[in-house]
Parts: C-alpha cells; sequence; structure tokens
C-alpha cells in the first residue's frame, strides 16, 4: 500500500486547532489561580510615609539625573507636608540626601540605609533602605546596618 503524503491545508487547520485549545487552557488555568491576597495587618502609618518618600526619592533621582538634596526637591512629588514627619515619635524622619540610587551603592556592607525615623518607639525605628524597602528595626540592628559615607549610626 502506498504512503500517501498529509494535506497541507488539513494539517495547518489541526494546528490551528492544537493552538486554540492550548489558549484556551492556558486561558482557563489562568483563572484558576490563588486567592485574592490579604494583609493580616494594616501598614503602619509611619512605613507608609517612609515607602512615600522613598518613592518620590527614587522618582526625583531618575527624572532630574540627579539625587535630591534636601527636602525642598521632595515635596511635590510627597502625598502631604507631613510626610516627612513620623507619625510615631513626631520628628521628622532623617533622611540622607544625595544619594545616587541609579547606581550600587558601594559603601554598604549591610542594609544600606536611605532614611529612619529619628527616635522611634520602645526601642525600635522604621527604617528605609535604598532599594525603597521599609522595615522595624531594633537599636541594635539599625546600628548594624550601613549609613552613607560621612554619616554615623544613631
Amino acid at each position: 500500500m502506498a504512503r500517501s503524503e498529509p494535506d497541507p491545508a488539513r494539517l495547518g487547520d489541526a494546528t490551528r486547532r492544537l493552538h486554540v485549545a492550548a489558549a484556551v487552557c492556558l486561558l482557563l488555568l489562568a483563572g484558576c489561580g490563588a486567592k485574592e491576597i490579604r494583609a493580616e495587618k494594616a501598614i503602619d502609618p509611619a512605613a507608609q510615609q517612609l515607602l512615600a518618600i522613598g518613592t518620590a526619592y527614587r522618582q526625583f533621582t531618575y527624572d532630574q539625573g540627579r539625587p535630591p538634596e534636601g527636602p525642598d526637591d521632595l515635596r511635590k512629588k510627597l502625598p502631604s507636608e507631613g510626610t516627612l514627619v513620623s507619625p510615631r515619635d513626631g520628628k521628622p524622619f532623617k533622611v540622607f540626601w544625595g544619594i545616587d540610587l541609579r547606581s550600587p551603592q558601594t559603601w554598604a556592607v549591610r542594609r544600606p540605609v536611605l532614611a529612619h525615623e529619628s527616635i522611634g518607639v520602645n526601642g525600635s525605628r522604621y527604617t528605609l533602605t535604598t532599594v525603597v524597602n521599609v522595615e522595624l528595626l531594633s537599636e541594635q540592628a539599625l546600628r548594624d546596618s550601613s549609613f552613607p559615607p560621612g554619616q554615623q549610626a544613631p
């Protein structure tokens, strides 16, 4: 019995059906993803404010091609004037100005600090890193972090 070659028209049609079936399966699987993620507890307002400062700092640096030199550079990018003051200790956040976030922080051996609460509460302070991450640190953990050249640990 002679072997016949597959009909190219039918082969193309079968390939299309296979692609459509695969796409439908992927769409169905995407709909079966994880349930909505909800935070167990609200983010502390001081942490939210430090995140806003970090986001504004980074945005200013990339928009202007240089790091902010002081609070006046960020005022237009912050939600309000009060963003620069911690609601936990009532003091202005200690922000290290002039740090260029576009390049690696070669001065950092450990956690690279960009800002932190001035006093904090109960022996801990919210701290913002140069990668715009906020952590609640003990005094010792903050002292063990890396600070920009010319700046000292609290």
